[in-house]
């Protein structure tokens, strides 16, 4: 599936893979809810797979988890020589670890389902991690494209900021954190899901000149690439036009 999307989009895929986190969506697909371990041990298991098909040779691989027996995929994907992959989650001992190992990139942000990287300081931390699992097997650290997935409201005016606030809290309720002078607003939610599962989410709501600040703590403390996902028209326009151009060496999706 993967490689028929490369080839679709000209080259153009970056496959994003977890352990998940919710028993909820593996009940829904008709799957057990393995342990944490063994959730971990299958995804290193599937990079290894994809790696070995995407290699366009036939490939055998017999594991724990899965095996396949001289398997190949003809046509492969467009990019060379296989498709980018990332690896999602914050874990310092095992996650930061296959990320070093396996992946092209590695991303996580602040909620309980992302790696829980609260603040800059956390970012910090988990990146120094990945340096030295990376130190250990002799990758350059540098080679790792480092992406975080905050959750943003951005509007015009403090108004329009609070509005935004106020739509989002009639859905969930919203806890607010002590505000830094110059900075945005930021809030402590859990995600509006349809099952019992709760996890919880960090909100960083402000103008684009707050939200600019809060962009450049992340930065300064190693992202690379931020990706967001999700939020309204008017918080990606602000994003594009008045937040990205502040910003060199670092991207924005």
């Amino acid at each position: 599936m993967a490689a028929d999307v490369d080839r679709l989009s000209n080259g153009r895929l970056v496959l994003g893979l977890g352990v998940g986190d919710l028993p909820s969506e593996f009940a829904q697909l008709g799957l057990p809810f393995p342990s944490l371990p063994m959730r971990q041990a299958a995804l290193g298991e599937t990079v290894e797979i994809l790696r070995g098909l995407w290699s366009g040779d036939p490939f055998t691989f017999d594991g724990a988890h899965f095996r396949v027996g001289a398997a190949a995929v003809r046509p492969g994907p467009v990019q060379a020589p296989r498709v980018p992959i990332l690896i999602a989650g914050g874990g310092e001992r095992v996650t930061m670890r296959q990320v070093a190992q396996y992946a092209d990139a590695s991303n996580f942000g602040p909620s309980g389902a992302m790696g829980s990287a609260w603040e800059s300081g956390d970012v910090a931390r988990k990146y120094a991690v990945l340096r030295q699992h990376c130190e250990q097997i002799g990758r350059p650290y540098d080679s790792v494209l480092r992406t975080f997935y905050p959750n943003l409201l951005l509007a015009k005016t403090e108004s329009e900021v609070q509005a935004k606030v106020d739509a989002r809290a009639a859905r969930s309720p919203l806890m607010e954190r002590p505000r830094l002078p110059g900075m945005p607003r930021e809030f402590r939610a859990t995600y509006v899901l349809s099952t019992p599962d709760q996890i919880p989410l960090h909100i960083v709501a402000g103008t684009p000149e707050q939200v600019t600040e809060y962009l450049r703590l992340l930065v300064e403390a190693g992202v690379q690439y931020v990706s967001v996902s999700g939020n309204d028209a008017e918080t990606v326009q602000l994003l594009s036009e008045q937040v990205m151009p502040q910003f060199q060496g670092a991207a924005f999706a």
